[in-house]
């Protein structure tokens, strides 16, 4: 499997970069040629045998060619010219979120109405509708009014990806609409949106239980894989402790999911069908997974939970490492956009490292020494399947865990433990805790357990990272991701038995090649020190610790004058009048220069007095600003020659687009 898997990465890749769908036949062709002249010589058994393993390159070939078609059949629809001149747009909704911040929902558009009500059909289009109250749910036919904008970074932070993850998933665009001008025209049921129905009613059972907050948001991450209700501070303490794993349905879940149902289906076994016990799991373990929400992750320990069942119906051997090529391929092949999902990169890199890694190096015999075998493989399992992932996991993250190992030796022995404790509530809660009063009094049980084991745990990790602050800020470049991979790769052929010196001269040369690239630092020239940030409430500044690269923000103070510095440069904000007032017995001092000069809305001198008194060498009127009050205070600046920059205007001010200062 790993020839057509690598066929088909590389024409989702080749795809990705451009290359048109016509070119798919031409490697098709070229391999079902190539795989012609190669039968025409098998008449010849010694040629047979010498050109057996040229194979492999026509089965690349068509695979290749199989990618680009199926990434081109699912290639988003990108808007030609400016998407804003769309007024209207037909479609389904097919999901919903709900928050403090209002409704999100995401649409399957089939038409675009323009400003002149021409119609345009518009194929594979998704679209995001924020807006302060939806009134529609999964599968609702709706004609709503749009003003699509294309999803970008945020200009106000300097961490990028936002736009990259949320093309992984096909969307493009955004809009903002009143909820009250959604029309529903009708509601066409599919097994997604029951999905979805049913997902939307477990998380309105378990937010009705009488558990803690955080608790419940936490049952709903871990069981049903929505992370939008944990709070981003625990969010931040899982990662630094490098657990995020345990928030991500991944294949330990699964696991522990199967493990739960097989011992639900236990008494089966009494009739002798174990094998269907089995097949029942399999199924249920895919309407999990589907309840879930698909996620790349989960599907691929569902697949190849699937694929060990089907062996054992066949009464063949399973192999992990086939089976996990084909449940990669697979969902590859359903979702090619999710080759660069970062969720099934870190899945399949973790679940390969377990693979090649945690057997040749466990030298303890396994019946001889069972408890001792345990422990070792823990901690073993732990070590490399960080080992594996984290290049990966600070390529997209931009940070290295130091606390894993006593974070992962608490939380991966305890969590099977959790998980059943909280599908056992959840039964016992549903079943009718409140009528039956020894039922009251272990569900009560249960939930005070779920309770203080997640503030147990909250405060093992605030302790042992030093209050999420123990992770090592790291971003290495593409190479260096690329290097550590290649020498995962090689270290695993030597592991597995081939100890040839080419393979351990490669390894040497590439982890000379890795060390050079580490310590050679990231280009930095398209980041800025600092940015004024686009925000129409208050005047706050994002800006980079140069030791550390670490992202922190400052709030200036409203209806006063603030000063600072940073990255070297003196900033002023002005929010108030810098003439007398009658509590004052001398106007504010301002200091006689500064290089960035911010103008909010609390001042009502023109530009004139105020650059009598300070000398800036740039001005940034913040949105505070009224608009007629901020055309008056642009003109002044044209004309006294000082460059000004309009945040209303021309978005967040960032430093590294200056080229004066």
């Amino acid at each position: 499997m790993l020839v057509p898997l690598a066929g088909l990465c590389a024409g989702i890749l080749l795809a990705g970069a451009g290359l048109s769908m016509w070119t798919s036949p031409l490697f098709i062709c070229a391999g079902c040629i190539l795989y012609f002249l190669l039968s025409r010589l098998h008449s010849d058994p010694v040629k047979a045998y010498s050109i057996n393993r040229y194979h492999h390159l026509w089965i690349f070939l068509v695979f290749i060619g199989t990618g680009i078609l199926t990434y081109d059949l699912d290639r988003p629809y990108v808007i030609e010219g400016d998407p804003g001149r769309f007024r209207f747009a037909t479609g389904k909704v097919r999901d919903v979120y709900q928050d403090t911040s209002g409704d999100r929902c995401v649409v399957e558009v089939n038409s675009l109405i323009d400003s002149n009500g021409r119609k345009h059909t518009a194929e594979n289009l998704k679209i995001i509708v924020r807006s302060d109250a939806v009134g529609c749910v999964t599968d609702d036919d709706i004609i709503l009014p749009v003003q699509l904008k294309r999803i970008a970074d945020s200009e106000n932070h300097f961490t990028t990806g936002h736009a990259d993850r949320m093309k992984t998933k096909r969307l493009l665009y955004i809009t903002t609409c009143d909820g009250s001008r959604i029309i529903r025209t009708g509601h066409h049921a599919t097994l997604y949106g029951v999905s979805a129905a049913c997902r939307d009613r477990l998380v309105a059972f378990i937010e009705k239980t009488p558990l803690r907050k955080e608790t419940r948001y936490f049952l709903i991450t871990i069981l049903l894989g929505d992370r939008a209700y944990l709070d981003r501070d625990t969010r931040a303490l899982f990662a630094d402790a490098g657990i995020s794993h345990t928030l991500a349905l991944s294949g330990m879940h699964v696991a522990i999911i199967g493990g739960i149902l097989l011992w639900l289906l236990f008494p089966i076994n009494f009739f002798g069908l174990y094998r269907y016990r089995l097949l029942i799991t399999a199924v249920l373990l895919v309407g999990y997974a589907f309840l879930t929400g698909c996620a790349p992750s989960t599907l691929r320990a569902t697949l190849m939970s699937v694929i060990m069942v089907i062996c054992v119906f066949m009464e063949r051997k399973n192999q992990a490492w086939n089976s996990l090529l084909l449940a990669t391929f697979v969902i590859l092949l359903v979702s090619p956009a999710s080759l660069m999902d970062a969720g099934l990169q870190l899945s399949f890199a973790c679940v390969a490292s377990l693979i090649f890694f945690v057997t040749p190096l466990t030298p303890i015999d396994r019946r001889s020494h069972p408890h001792i075998f345990k422990a070792y493989t823990l901690v073993l399992s732990t070590w490399v399947a960080t080992a594996g992932t984290w290049c990966i996991s600070a390529w997209y993250f931009g940070s290295v865990p130091v606390m894993f190992l006593p974070a992962n030796m608490v939380v991966l022995p305890l969590l099977p433990l959790y998980l059943v404790a909280a599908v056992a509530y959840l039964l016992l809660a549903a079943c009718g805790s409140g009528v039956i009063y020894p039922v009251t009094m272990v569900t009560d049980t249960i939930g005070s357990i779920l309770d203080s084991g997640l503030s147990a745990l909250n405060y093992y990790l605030d302790y042992i990272t030093g209050n999420a602050d123990s992770a090592i800020n790291f971003s290495p470049s593409a190479v260096t991701v690329v290097l550590w991979l290649s020498m995962a790769v090689v270290a695993a052929v030597i592991l597995g038995g081939n100890r040839k010196k080419f393979y351990r001269w490669s390894l040497a040369i590439l982890a000379l090649c890795f060390t050079f690239s580490v310590l050679t630092p990231v280009s930095a020239s398209n980041k800025s020190d600092l940015i004024v940030q686009r925000d129409s409430r208050s005047v706050s500044i994002a800006y980079q610790e140069r030791e550390h690269g670490e992202e922190k923000s400052l709030t200036f103070n409203r209806g006063s004058i603030s000063s600072c510095s940073i990255a070297q440069r003196h900033i002023l904000n002005i929010d108030r009048t810098i003439r007398k007032t009658d509590s004052e017995t001398k106007p504010p001092h301002l200091p006689d220069n500064c290089d960035i000069l911010i103008l909010s809305g609390g001042i009502r001198e023109t530009l004139s007095e105020i650059v009598g008194q300070s000398r800036p060498r740039r001005i940034v009127i913040h949105p505070t600003v009224r608009k007629k009050r901020e055309a008056t205070l642009l003109a002044e600046a044209d004309s006294v020659g000082i460059p000004c920059h309009s945040i209303r205007i021309d978005g967040a001010y960032r430093l590294s687009h200056d080229s004066i200062l």
